[in-house]
């Protein structure tokens, strides 16, 4: 339904190629609307902000 870190990387990706110059953009996804907020250098954060619902539970056994 969407994916955070796709979203970073998309955001991340159109600002550095020149294709976005704002610092904050909306990706809309299946799963909602999620707000990313880059100010676009090597060593500042990307934050995210969104709806985030439970889509799954299991369980996992871990080989031995």
């Amino acid at each position: 339904l969407g994916c955070g870190t796709g979203a970073c990387a998309a955001a991340a990706v159109a600002r550095r190629s020149g294709r976005l110059a704002a610092r904050e953009v909306r990706v809309a996804s299946p799963g909602g609307v999620l707000r990313v907020l880059w100010d676009g250098g090597d060593r500042d954060p990307i934050r995210l902000a969104g709806p985030a619902s439970v889509v799954f539970h299991g369980t996992w056994d871990a080989p031995r």
